[in-house]
């Protein structure tokens, strides 16, 4: 998927003619606990291709604000973004929610993990005023959130 992020930031850059300081990628999480075991850390992964790409960043911290000078792409889990505005948001990982589904109705944390989980995907895309991009490995069968960013076109 990082890849995929890569190459959606550089068709903004080369396609679309944004700014690398008009941009943000947001993810869910910065690391997460797979079922495995392991610990997948995905903001490493993120700035080390971004690195490898040649492509500026900067974290998204509790003192960045829409008038801050940006001197690259904003990378942020959902949480530090929520004040912030761009022209073009990238949201990946969204494999990291917990809660794609309600597999029982009527088992009202289900329901309510569920409403969480989109909370946070709304948060995302709001963050974007001109430009958004969702990179998942999931689909409308595998994921009702995904279902609903469909439906909702």
């Amino acid at each position: 998927q990082i890849s995929s992020v890569i190459w959606e930031v550089e068709y903004l850059i080369n396609q679309k003619g944004l700014d690398y300081s008009e941009i943000a990628i947001i993810y869910p999480y910065n690391k997460k606990k797979l079922k495995s075991g392991k610990v997948m850390y995905f903001q490493y992964m993120l700035r080390k291709a971004l690195e490898k790409a040649n492509i500026p960043y900067i974290y998204a911290e509790e003192n960045l604000t829409n008038i801050s000078k940006k001197v690259g792409i904003t990378i942020s889990n959902i949480y530090t973004i929520k004040n912030l505005e761009y022209k073009a948001c990238v949201i990946c990982q969204l494999e990291m929610l917990y809660n794609h589904t309600i597999n029982d109705t009527t088992q009202d944390y289900q329901i309510n993990d569920f409403i969480g989980d989109l909370n946070k995907v709304y948060l995302a895309t709001n963050r974007a005023c001109d430009y958004l991009s969702i990179v998942t490995a999931f689909n409308e069968e595998t994921s009702d959130i995904i279902k609903l960013l469909i439906e909702s076109k």
